[in-house]
């Protein structure tokens, strides 16, 4: 009789285990941005000021970065390195990187040992972002990576900073 319950314990167990949905952030991000696309996403201080981020515009932000990044042959399996500060940019890019089917990579401005690694090609990176774009530029920044080889990196930056 006791086998007989942790039998059905232990099917019940591998039961939960096969229905559990597999997600991501970015369905996360969407699902969220389905469900409350004014509610408050990502907040920063600038200035001193608060800026909020909804979801439904972190959701446009992403699509939009996600885009360029498959325009300029950024892959599932991909690994992007993101170079910046832990501001809401950064998250943005990563979750673009991440609806890629891509494997984001952050690294902080300041992480000089890491990027030598990068650079010694001890870290299997296939792009990396670093120069400072606003969003309306883009296509500029996509241009750059494009003509400029390896060594060149972009940042897009939202709400036009430059």
């Amino acid at each position: 009789m006791a086998s007989n319950i942790r039998l059905g314990s232990r099917l019940t167990i591998a039961s939960r285990e096969t229905s559990r949905v597999q997600t991501t952030f970015p369905r996360l991000m969407l699902q969220h941005a389905a469900e409350r696309p004014q509610s408050p996403a990502l907040r920063e201080k600038e200035y001193g000021i608060w800026q909020t981020q909804t979801w439904s515009a972190l959701a446009l932000l992403v699509r939009q970065l996600a885009c360029g990044m498959a325009e300029r042959g950024i892959r599932r399996d991909d690994h992007v390195v993101v170079v910046g500060e832990n501001r809401a940019r950064l998250y943005a890019t990563m979750l673009a990187v991440q609806s890629l089917g891509a494997v984001p990579v952050p690294l902080y401005q300041d992480a000089v040992a890491a990027i030598e690694l990068i650079r010694l090609g001890r870290v299997p990176v296939e792009r990396m972002i670093t120069h400072r774009l606003p969003l309306t530029e883009a296509q500029q920044g996509f241009r750059l990576v494009a003509d400029g080889g390896e060594a060149l990196k972009v940042i897009l930056l939202p709400h036009g900073q430059g």
